[in-house]
């Protein structure tokens, strides 16, 4: 009797005022979430999948219309459970299709890895310090022992090391080796100074006429001859600290030559003139030290001349004016 009392009561707390409609809606909730649940997979063609979800938009219209004209507990937790289903499949499906097409799609842009910023620990840094004060600590300690209380070996050491000194015989220090000298050549002499050497004698100059310099040459060059000489000026190094030079030119009808480098150092000037043996010869002959250059390479003969003191603004305006006559 209580069993079939209880029967009773659930029958008429679950189906009361529910036809067969009722039922047939609740098992086709249930048909739905499953072929739902298929549908969600990418096992199934593009049209299987919208027929599932049209499927389902009628099953829960219906679902609904029941549930408003039958107040029915099982057709309303039937229609509950359907729309939770019906969410989570939308989820599940919508999720799954954005990680596949994530996978179709190669990245395009691969993303910039920061580098790791290395991790220094505080008790590190606190031992680095008591480290290096440790050494200065032991020398202020070691300076602080009085002589009794080193150790008779470190005092043996000393002594032997002090013997050692007072009986070894003398021995002169030995000299660093110098520089070869640079050879000068005479004005005759076949053999010629590279510009390498040409610089370092300038360099060696120890008194030089302070008037002389790149300005100056070119001035003169420009008042005397006017546009007769091609001035080309620069500076006297480049970036890199190499030497520059001011190329000037004699001006013919048949085109241009040039008669003289001119380099400035710090010390001296330095020209590289286009002139004759004869000619420096007599320069030579005139007390003047010339020698003969192998820069630049030509057919013809070039000499290095550093203006040192023996050198007057006279004398060198007028080797310039010779040498710009003897430029064809």
């Amino acid at each position: 009797m209580y069993m079939l009392a209880d029967g009773n009561f659930l029958t008429k707390l679950v189906c009361e005022n529910t036809d067969c409609l009722s039922f047939i809606i609740s098992f086709l909730d249930i048909l739905t979430v499953l072929f739902l649940a298929y549908c969600a997979s990418f096992r199934v063609t593009k049209g299987v999948r919208i027929v599932g979800w049209v499927w389902a938009a009628v099953v829960i219209a219906g679902t609904v219309t029941v549930v408003a004209l039958h107040t029915c507990m099982f057709t309303i937790i039937s229609a509950l459970f359907t729309v939770l289903v019906l969410m989570a499949l939308f989820g599940v499906t919508f999720e799954s299709m954005g990680k596949k097409k994530e996978e179709e799609q190669p990245a395009t842009q691969e993303k910039e890895e920061k580098p790791a910023m290395p991790f220094v620990c505080p008790m590190a840094t606190w031992q680095c310090a008591m480290a290096a004060q440790a050494p200065v600590a032991a020398q202020k300690e070691a300076e602080t022992v009085p002589e009794e209380a080193k150790p008779v070996e470190e005092k043996k050491a000393q002594e032997v090391t002090a013997t050692t000194a007072e009986e070894a015989p003398w021995q002169p220090a030995k000299e660093e080796p110098k520089a070869a000298p640079v050879v000068e050549v005479v004005a005759d002499s076949t053999e010629g100074l590279t510009l390498k050497e040409s610089l370092a004698m300038a360099k060696a100059v120890t008194s030089a006429p302070a008037v002389i310099n790149k300005k100056y040459i070119a001035d003169y060059l420009a008042e005397t001859f006017g546009k007769k000489v091609g001035i080309s000026m620069r500076a006297n190094y480049t970036k890199t600290g190499l030497p520059l030079a001011d190329t000037h030119y004699a001006l013919r009808a048949d085109g241009k030559t040039c008669f003289v480098y001119v380099y400035e150092t710090d010390a001296a000037v330095v020209l590289l003139l286009r002139i004759t043996d004869q000619y420096a010869k007599s320069i030579q002959d005139g007390g003047h030290r010339i020698n003969k250059s192998a820069f630049p390479k030509s057919k013809d003969a070039w000499y290095s001349l550093v203006v040192d003191d023996s050198y007057s603004e006279t004398d060198i305006r007028e080797i310039l004016a010779d040498a710009y006559a003897m430029a064809k």
